[in-house]
């Protein structure tokens, strides 16, 4: 009777001792995208040419890349959210407001900010000019980039879609 009564105490103790052990969990070091902080209440509005079009390969529905047919340049928009302005800068650019040239203007109450930089790849230099509009939280972005070699031959174009940047309010 002693050896099960003992034998029982015994494994009741090792069974509640595996209780206490914590599961070990595998990981996988996924890029997470968090979500805005405030829901955009504008969207980004531009006019690119026919030969443009939009990569796929973005999970995140406030970031939109699109490519010139023949790879002369790129415009990617994005609306970004829970960052300062130096972030947001920094975001677009790849550097820090210090490093480059910002003008800060208003349009319609909203600061917009602008900047041109140039910037070295694997493939060589890139000439690149950004706009960010602050608004309701959000900053709305749009950033062109062409290799510095083919800088004159798409300056118009560039000129273009800039000008035809506009917020338009989301309806409700």
């Amino acid at each position: 009777m002693r050896k099960i009564a003992f034998s029982a105490i015994l494994l009741l103790c090792v069974s509640l001792c595996a209780c206490g052990k914590k599961p070990v969990f595998e990981t996988v070091d996924d890029q997470i995208v968090p979500a805005l902080a405030e829901e955009p209440s504008y969207v980004i509005f531009v006019s690119l040419p026919q030969d443009v079009t939009e990569q796929t390969f973005f999970d995140d529905q406030n970031r939109h890349l699109f490519t010139q047919a023949e790879g002369n340049y790129e415009v990617m928009t994005e609306v970004l959210s829970d960052l300062s302005t130096e972030e947001a800068l920094r975001s677009i650019t790849g550097m820090d407001r210090q490093a480059i040239t910002v003008l800060k203007t208003e349009v319609n109450g909203m600061p917009e900010y602008h900047a041109s930089w140039t910037s070295m790849t694997d493939e060589g230099a890139y000439l690149s000019r950004m706009v960010m509009v602050s608004a309701g939280g959000n900053y709305y972005c749009m950033r062109f980039s062409a290799p510095e070699e083919l800088g004159a031959e798409v300056q118009d174009t560039m000129e273009e879609i800039f000008a035809s940047f506009a917020l338009e309010p989301l309806e409700s």
